[in-house]
């Protein structure tokens, strides 16, 4: 399903889908199997709503992951890059300044 999915709109632009368009359709094969697992739960047609809450997980599997908690705390804890200080700067401008 996504694969044919891909598929048919690689088809229809008639070229190569970027990895943008790629995630957009993979947000959109997402967002209406979310309404699904939604209108099936409602309507108590829980086994309908099972399988499609299987395919949300195996879409998933596709999306890229989101930076963790793990992921921000490591780089937030990384050293900054510190500018050099104002007359390094400034001896390095008049270098560059027209004589």
């Amino acid at each position: 399903m996504v694969k044919s999915a891909l598929r048919s709109k690689e088809i229809d632009k008639r070229e190569p889908l970027t990895d943008a368009e790629q995630i957009a359709i993979l947000s959109t094969l997402l967002k209406q199997r979310r309404e699904s697992v939604e209108s099936f739960t409602k309507g108590d047609r829980l086994e309908l709503a099972a399988k499609e809450q299987a395919e949300i997980e195996m879409i998933e599997g596709y999306m890229p992951q989101a930076a963790g908690e793990d992921q921000s705390a490591r780089s937030s804890r990384r050293p900054l890059r510190i500018s050099p200080p104002a007359a390094e700067a400034n001896q390095v401008s008049a270098t560059w300044a027209p004589r």
